[in-house]
């Protein structure tokens, strides 16, 4: 099925949602900035040191777009599951992405790709499947909030994907790099996830470090995944993360 893929940000879009600080200035200290913060009441005086969660994808699929590796592909997986830990300032997460196949994309326009009618690229993701272990910083602009996402461990990928089939020119691809997404909803049960080019574009037309993903180290590679929900588990199900 061909579906559209828009990797376009004009420059009325950033000019409305203004420039982004990131930097030494814009860092908050754990208790200003907290991913378990409860409206009302500091960090402190709640007495949690950290917490779990688990979270799936709730839009259709997850996909990477790498446009600059001769026939421009897209790395797609259907299903996607979230565990991890909340700490004051900082998440970790393990991502696990199911059901994952690879397809031609044509370019039309800049940062616009067309899947080619849902043709198959040569590259099969062995069983179908690879995980990510990922920490993520909340970075706050004009009462938004995002989360920086890079590998848990410094050195390595952002996520490491093992290939077979014929024609293939990898064996494995090393994503490395971080990633920005959106918080859509604040000081609710269900925190609602967003990942979007949009976001990733916004970052760089200001200028700004930090929201680029590469290829095995050299061509740009777009993330999508419209939304995921993630639940407090064990002793905080139920309630609120409260990012603000």
């Amino acid at each position: 099925m061909a579906r559209n893929r828009l990797r376009a940000l004009g420059l009325s879009f950033v000019v409305a949602l203004g420039l982004l600080a990131l930097g030494a200035g814009s860092a908050q200290a754990a208790n200003e900035f907290l991913l378990l913060h409860p409206v009302g009441k500091t960090f402190g005086e709640e007495k949690v040191a950290e917490a779990t969660f688990t979270g799936t994808i709730e839009s259709p699929a997850f996909s990477f777009t790498t446009p600059g590796v001769g026939e421009a592909y897209e790395l797609t997986c259907l299903g996607v599951t979230v565990t991890g830990k909340v700490l004051p300032a900082v998440l970790h997460a393990k991502m696990i992405f199911e059901n994952c196949r690879t397809y031609y994309v044509s370019k039309f326009m800049t940062h616009y790709y067309l899947l080619n009618m849902g043709k198959l690229h040569p590259c099969t993701v062995l069983e179908q499947s690879f995980e990510a272990k990922l920490k993520a910083v909340p970075v706050l602009h004009n009462k938004e909030t995002f989360l920086l996402w890079e590998a848990l461990e410094k050195g390595k990928p952002f996520a490491k994907v093992f290939y077979g089939g014929i024609g293939c020119p990898w064996t494995s691809v090393d994503f490395t790099g971080t990633v920005v997404s959106t918080l859509v909803q604040l000081n609710v049960a269900e925190q609602l996830v967003s990942f979007s080019p949009w976001t990733t574009l916004l970052f760089q037309e200001a200028g700004l470090p930090g929201d680029k993903l590469l290829h095995n180290g050299e061509q740009e590679t777009f993330v999508e995944g419209s939304l995921f929900k993630l639940l407090l588990t064990g002793a905080s199900l139920d309630k609120p993360w409260g990012a603000h």
